[in-house]
């Protein structure tokens, strides 16, 4: 948490909350020239704390969509502007700061979902290289399967065999269709 003072002719004050810092320079007791501090840092003048009189003057802290940058309740609420659930939001004081960290925030969900299109399409092209391993198999031990059945070495007719190679390869070959279905 952080605390701030500031300095008047009797003394200091402080260490105040932020939101208590500003009601002091809404009310008029910290002008542009009185020197603040936060923590241990420097005493400056209020008006080189970036944002501060601009905060002051629209009331202090609003919330805007991490999505759209539309003012929105206290989260968690939903957005009127993109229906979106928010469950934490930003909250600035000036436009251009808040347009910035929604940018951002658009960019990282830009990265995330990039990230998670790519992980599918590994575990696509891994399920598909084996499926593929499979059929490609079954391709080649079925000529071996029919002929060790045609001559007695299989206790299967061949018939029997060929026909459960044609269902190997219709059930990798349904699976197949699942997989690509289920990424649509």
């Amino acid at each position: 948490m952080s605390q701030w003072y500031y300095r008047t002719s009797s003394g200091e004050v402080g260490p105040l909350r932020a939101s208590e810092l500003l009601e002091h320079v809404a009310s008029g007791r910290i002008q542009p020239h009185t020197l603040v501090r936060k923590g241990d840092s420097q005493w400056v003048e209020a008006a080189q704390v970036d944002g501060l009189f601009d905060a002051a003057a629209t009331g202090g802290t609003s919330f805007q969509c991490p999505f759209c940058g539309h003012p929105i309740e206290r989260p968690p609420t939903r957005c009127a502007q993109c229906q979106r659930l928010v469950e934490t939001a930003y909250r600035k004081h000036n436009r251009k700061a808040t347009q910035e960290q929604v940018e951002a925030a658009g960019a990282q969900e830009a990265d995330d979902v990039e990230t998670l299109q790519k992980k599918a399409q590994r575990q696509d092209i891994i399920a598909y290289t084996i499926l593929l391993v499979l059929l490609i198999g079954t391709a080649c031990a079925a000529p071996w399967l029919y002929q060790a059945a045609a001559d007695g070495r299989l206790p299967l007719h061949r018939y029997t065999v060929s026909g459960l190679i044609a269902a190997l390869i219709t059930i990798l070959t349904l699976v197949a269709l699942a997989i690509g279905r289920g990424r649509d």
